[in-house]
């Protein structure tokens, strides 16, 4: 029987190394260049001599390397996501971020890292191994979160995971995928699952409420969006309250409201407002985003405004094989031991991921790196966010694990 963890933590210096420099050097969505050529020199550094560098679209950023290429039986896809977030780090670390304004405040740097750890213990054992493992190193999970860089292409609009499933040939002949993602609200060191539905699917309105501006002295020669614009706000949390069933669970945020005025005596000729709707299930969030549209124009009628109304739908729900779940916990739990893993709670957080679920059955995984001690139990996008060291070998070895289990026992999964 192979000794995952053992064989993690001989490479425990690497993937700290690793996870480190990425850290350091945290690039945003789509622009993940030396992220991509950090990780091919590895990949290659190791003995992989089949890696790919790019996607559509986005020729330098994104990597893609097979364990056993072209070997006959199954495939599995362990994925990690690249990029960074449009956020100033606040930590002294040695490693913090060199480049101002962007910062690995989720976790990618992890996911990196632990991955190239899994890739390499797996090298050696590659002859043991009925099948192929492909690894994936996937830029753009956080492309919502990228319009702060004005050079992004219209074709990355996108998340990167939704373009390698639509118009990218990595998905041919995989079976299942598979994925960790750090956790700093989560003890460290130990895995989270859930079977079935564990992330939401997302919602992202934009509008614009236009009136008439004036004198905020004379409202009776003017028509007031900013009044409007409230009113509309209020009526679209009844959705949540008075329309969805309440075993459904939702949410909806407005989390912008800007207007053209910035002082008190001026009614003003625009309110732009940006809200955001999640759910576990999409049927759900089409009918929030209609019911946020009817309204909005209903409203707008009544209060004779105007309104532009833009919603789109961001990434289906995480929604996890429960026998390939069931079946990687039991692979996880081999390697690292039952005292390392956990049952959890579904969270109302979003991840691309799911594009890979549409595809194959599969499981994304939390691997919990909250240590108040040592400061990394900040939540995600915090930008004091860090990772504790410790907690990442028992993610490669539980990546390794799963996808050798896999391989190597033959559990239908549908």
């Amino acid at each position: 029987m192979i000794n995952f963890k053992t064989l993690a933590q001989e490479v425990k210096d690497d993937i700290v190394r690793w996870r480190h420099d990425f850290h350091a050097d945290p690039e945003l969505s789509f622009h993940e260049v030396n992220t991509s050529r950090k990780i091919a020199e590895a990949l290659r550094k190791i003995g992989y001599t089949n890696v790919r560098v790019g996607i559509p679209h986005c020729p330098e950023t994104g990597v893609v390397a097979d364990l056993n290429p072209g070997k006959p039986g199954r495939c599995i896809v362990l994925r990690a996501d690249m990029d960074a977030l449009p956020i100033q780090e606040e930590t002294s670390l040695p490693y913090t971020s060199q480049n101002h304004g962007v910062a690995h405040a989720c976790g990618h740097d992890s996911h990196m890292a632990m991955l190239l750890g899994a890739a390499k213990i797996l090298f050696p054992l590659r002859s043991q191994i009925n099948g192929n493992i492909r690894f994936i190193f996937q830029p753009g999970e956080e492309y919502l979160l990228s319009d702060m860089c004005p050079s992004l292409s219209d074709a990355c609009s996108k998340p990167g995971a939704r373009i390698l499933v639509e118009e990218d040939d990595v998905m041919d002949g995989v079976d299942a995928v598979f994925g960790i993602h750090v956790w700093g609200t989560l003890p460290s060191g130990v895995i989270h699952y859930v079977p079935g539905p564990f992330m939401t699917t997302n919602l992202i309105v934009n509008m614009e409420v236009t009136g008439v501006g004036g004198h905020g002295a004379m409202p009776h020669t003017c028509i007031d969006p900013v009044v409007a614009a409230c009113q509309i706000i209020s009526a679209w949390q009844t959705i949540i309250s008075r329309e969805i069933d309440p075993q459904e669970a939702a949410v909806l945020t407005v989390g912008s409201i800007n207007v053209d005025s910035k002082t008190y005596n001026v009614i003003p000729e625009r309110v732009s407002v940006i809200a955001g709707a999640r759910t576990y299930d999409e049927t759900v969030r089409e009918y929030i985003k209609q019911r946020m549209q009817e309204i909005a124009e209903g409203v707008a009628k009544g209060m004779r405004v105007k309104i532009s109304f833009t919603a789109s739908s961001g990434v289906p729900p995480v929604r996890n094989d429960e026998v390939f779940t069931m079946q990687a916990v039991q692979s996880i739990t081999e390697a690292i031991g039952a005292e390392h893993v956990a049952c959890t709670k579904p969270v109302a957080a979003s991840e691309d991921f799911s594009w890979y679920q549409k595809i194959v059955p599969g499981a994304l995984m939390f691997l919990g790196v909250g240590n108040e001690e040592k400061h990394t139990n900040f939540a995600q996008h915090h930008p004091q966010f860090n990772s504790d060291d410790e907690a990442l070998p028992n993610g490669t070895a539980s990546l390794a694990a799963v996808a050798y289990g896999f391989i190597n026992q033959s559990v239908d999964i549908g």
